[in-house]
This record gives structure tokens, C-alpha cells and sequence, in this order.
């Protein structure tokens, strides 16, 4: 059963979700009118979360699934979605995009640990909001389609990245991803 509007699912592998594990496929959800935007999805500790053909939008672009950054053993597998709103991932794991639309406010994914996968897609920010600054409990989405930080987070190490394809366009002035060392201050980038 999916759950209400305004509900946040945790799939955390310990509170009596068999195995913490969620598989949707063909499907939508729509909380764009829902003012009290919570996250569509949770991800915690040893759980998997698999989308495929999943469309989901969120109330002014907010975020659609997040993990904690304490957290490990996450797996997140999006295939051919497409998303109105955000993702902020910080947990140990694995994370695969493989084709889809995503575009989020002032960004559509941002990462700060774990394995990071990406096959193909077509990513876009819809809106720019300042320079980019380190923020130790959260993420700063600044209008970079995606954000890659390697800042420790968790005590986990740096993100792992595999970008093998994809479409990747930032709000004017920022680029469609970039990538920070905070610990070193160094940051690539890339149109």
C-alpha cells in the first residue's frame, strides 16, 4: 500500500518492512499540492529503495527521497523515472540512474558519499541561489543540476563516481555538475 500524502515512508530494514526493500514500477507520485512537503521516500540503514518508470513531483521542487548520512548499506536503483524536486544522499551505499528526466530547484541530485553510478539521463536545476558553500549537516543546492561532495560526511570517505553518460545543465551561471574536494577546497567541474 503506498501511503497518504504528507506521510514519509522510512525503509530502514529493522522496523518490520520485510528486508527494507521497496520495488515501484510504472507509477506516480504527486505531492505538488501538498504544502507540508515532507520527503516522498526515507532510506536508512541496509534498506534498497528501486524505482522504474516512477514519476514523482514534490510542492515547490522539494525534497524526493533523501538518506542519513550516518547511515550504510544503502541501495538506490532509479531506472527511466522522472522527477520534479530533489534528492539529497549523504548515506554510505550504492546509488544507479540509469536514463530518465530529473530537474529539481536549484538542483536534482546531491551526493555525499557511497558508490555513484550513472548510466544516462537528462538533469537540469530550474533555478540559480548563490554560491556554493560546504554545510555540515545537510546540503547547499545551489543550482548545479548535480553536486558530488567529497567531505567525509559520516566518517564514509570520499564519494566513488562512474559517470558513463548523461545530459547534465545547471542553472545559469553554474555548470550541469560539479564535483568538490571540500577537505582539499578543490573543485572540477564541468559543462
Amino acid at each position: 500500500m503506498l501511503p497518504r500524502l504528507g506521510e514519509c515512508p522510512a525503509l530502514d530494514g529493522k522496523s518490520g518492512q520485510r528486508f527494507g526493500q521497496l520495488t515501484v514500477i510504472n507509477g506516480e507520485i504527486d505531492k505538488t499540492t501538498v504544502t507540508s512537503a515532507k520527503n516522498i521516500f526515507v532510506v536508512s540503514e541496509n534498506a534498497s529503495l528501486f524505482l522504474k518508470n516512477v514519476t514523482l513531483k514534490q510542492y515547490q521542487n522539494k525534497d524526493l527521497i533523501q538518506t542519513n548520512g550516518n547511515q550504510t548499506g544503502v541501495k538506490i536503483a532509479i531506472t527511466s523515472c522522472e522527477f520534479l524536486g530533489r534528492c539529497y544522499f549523504p548515506a554510505q551505499g550504492e546509488y544507479i540512474i540509469n536514463g530518465g528526466s530529473y530537474t529539481g530547484k536549484c538542483g536534482a541530485f546531491y551526493f555525499k558519499s557511497g558508490t555513484i553510478s550513472i548510466t544516462s539521463g537528462y538533469f537540469s536545476s530550474t533555478s540559480y541561489d548563490g554560491d556554493w558553500g560546504h554545510y555540515e549537516n545537510g546540503a547547499m543546492f545551489i543550482g548545479c543540476a548535480i553536486i558530488i561532495e567529497a567531505c567525509d560526511y559520516g566518517a564514509h570517505g570520499a564519494p566513488i563516481v562512474h559517470i558513463t553518460g548523461g545530459q547534465f545543465y545547471g542553472s545559469t551561471p553554474l555548470y550541469g555538475l560539479l564535483v568538490i574536494d571540500y577537505k582539499a577546497s578543490n573543485k572540477n567541474t564541468t559543462n
